[in-house]
């Protein structure tokens, strides 16, 4: 759901004739459901009257933007801002209080200001603001920030005064990065806390509900608070847990596990995620809350019996990620709950031809980081009707004949990263196709009824007469815009989506001459639309130096001088 849902205000609709502001009312709650700012920019543009209008519907997520940045929609200060016609909508919801990101830090680092985002455990966290500790007493913690991130030189030096002022401001979530020598109360307004070190339990908030420790630290579950929901912890001998957890991950050192055995530990009733290794399945077995289990195998097969019966989201983790001696753990169907709808497997995991077939309520297999053979071969055999996305090993290059038969109720299929055959074989209900870097595809090789396509690295598009008119949108997954964006766009495409590892940008067909271009990278980005037919309608890529090219028509041979692009509309 899009984070502007809870952040946007009608009070810039009159409230004196709800009827009348009704129409308005609903455009609104249909732009909240769209997380993209690219689709509510194409929804504004259906029609004149919505366009004329959209100060009272419209709002942005500015996902990518910091917040204190006063220059993304400055013509002046960023040439690449082409927007204007939404420069009010998107200033309005920059400024809304959107869930925002405060990082406080010690170092003299000039370009520590600057930073944009950060590279956390679980991803990129944008930052809307960075102050350095010495001002922050002087500094005046909006309402719209909710996340305070303390660097790694700064946690020895926080004061009872500076936690006071975050327990008086709307901060819900803290990530301590790294030792923590503050011994002072955390307010309770602090619900989540991520920490790479201990903090001892009794700083902890009285509400805390959600606690993640990145390191290995001596926890004691005894005095954690009773409102946890989620935890996550190194693996050890506990006597007991917060009584309402609801999310649980037991990370494990493998060197220590084997050494270890567990007690009569007991789970708490309310679990409903939970991340294990299998030295725990024994204390788990007749649990009926859990639905998603992920376990991470040791040394020995996984018995039947052992997986609670209420699991429908199975992940399996064994081998060369866990640092353990390559040697292939065999798995049979007898260990798999009857009403399994989501299953992965990781690692050195063996397994007979034919295996998923009898489970008949599997909708999703995962085999993406399956070790396969030092040729890419694996022989999956026949899977269920019930199956609707399969994502094959990213090092699969087999003959897809010989490797996999389809059910023909399949929608969704990834090929892997490393495929390099020919597609062929292709159950006609693939709605969705995710090819390998080197593909082999011709125009009878994409089913008819497929609307999405996903390109790695290089995306072919040779044959345009033929591309089949379903398909409406192709996704390029790429390091690099140099070579391996397509060379002719077939009319009937309307959505492109370019991945870099760190920005998306989104073109969507307007008209058959027009096309919509809009990212927000750290990189530059030079945007050139060439072709007689082709005009690029507004553009909005903040920072850029690279080349984009494209051609509506007919094949592109790349120009020897690009230097000048064409203006936007």
């Amino acid at each position: 759901m899009a984070r502007t849902k809870k952040n946007k205000k009608d009070n810039n609709i009159p409230n004196n004739d709800l009827l009348m502001n009704l129409p308005y009312l609903l455009l609104t709650k249909i732009i909240r459901e769209l997380d993209e700012d690219i689709d509510r920019i194409c929804f504004s543009l259906v029609c004149k009257r919505w366009f004329d209008h959209r100060d009272k519907y419209l709002w942005f997520n500015c996902f990518d933007l910091k917040q204190e940045s006063k220059d993304h929609f400055d013509n002046k200060k960023n040439r690449y801002f082409k927007l204007n016609s939404f420069k009010d909508q998107f200033q309005r919801s920059l400024e809304s209080d959107k869930d925002c990101t405060l990082l406080i830090h010690q170092s003299e680092d000039k370009d520590r200001k600057n930073t944009n985002y950060l590279i956390l455990s679980y991803g990129k966290q944008i930052i809307d603001d960075s102050i350095k500790l010495v001002d922050f007493e002087q500094y005046e913690i909006k309402s719209s920030y909710k996340k305070i991130i303390l660097a790694s030189d700064v946690n020895t030096l926080i004061n009872k005064n500076m936690i006071d002022k975050i327990g008086k401001s709307n901060v819900q979530s803290l990530f301590v990065m790294g030792m923590c020598g503050f011994e002072v109360q955390l307010p309770s307004n602090i619900k989540d806390i991520e920490s790479r070190n201990y903090i001892e339990e009794k700083y902890y908030p009285n509400e805390l509900e959600r606690l993640v420790y990145h390191d290995r630290c001596e926890v004691n579950t005894k005095q954690l608070p009773s409102t946890l929901k989620v935890l996550k912890i190194e693996e050890d001998d506990f006597i007991s847990l917060p009584p309402n957890l609801e999310d649980l991950t037991l990370d494990f050192d493998y060197r220590r596990a084997q050494f270890t055995k567990p007690n009569e530990s007991v789970f708490p009733s309310t679990i409903k995620r939970l991340q294990i290794s299998t030295k725990w399945l024994d204390n788990i077995k007749h649990m009926t809350s859990i639905e998603t289990l992920i376990v991470s195998a040791l040394s020995s097969p996984i018995l039947p019996g052992s997986i609670p019966s209420s699991v429908t989201h199975l992940t399996l983790k064994y081998g060369r990620e866990l640092g353990i001696v390559r040697i292939k753990l065999p798995i049979i169907a007898e260990i798999f709950p009857e009403n399994i709808k989501y299953l992965k497997l990781e690692g050195d995991i063996s397994f007979e031809s034919d295996l998923f077939s009898t489970m008949n309520h599997l909708e999703t297999l995962d085999l993406t980081t399956l070790v396969t053979t030092g040729f890419g071969e694996i022989n999956v055999g026949e899977l269920p009707s019930s199956l609707i996305n399969l994502y094959m090993p990213s090092t699969f290059n087999g003959a897809i004949r010989k490797s996999v038969v389809f059910p023909k109720n399949l929608q969704h299929l990834d090929l892997g990263i490393g495929f390099r055959g020919k597609v062929v074989a292709m159950p006609k209900s693939i709605k969705s196709l995710a090819l390998g870097t080197h593909s082999e595809i011709t125009p009878t090789s994409i089913p008819q009824l497929v609307e999405t396509i996903y390109f790695r690295s290089i995306c072919r598009l040779t044959f345009l007469k033929e591309w089949p008119t379903v398909t409406t949108s192709i996704t390029i997954e790429t390091d690099t815009f140099s070579y391996y964006l397509p060379y002719m766009i077939p009319d009937t495409l309307t959505t492109i989506k370019v991945k870099l590892s760190d920005i998306t940008y989104s073109i969507r067909r307007l008209t058959s001459t027009s096309l919509l271009v809009f990212g927000v990278s750290q990189r530059n980005l030079t945007i050139y639309l060439t072709g007689k037919k082709a005009r690029l309608l507004q553009s909005s890529i903040p920072q850029s130096v690279e080349t984009f090219f494209f051609k509506t028509d007919s094949l592109l041979k790349l120009p020897e001088d690009s230097s000048q692009p064409l203006q936007p509309l």
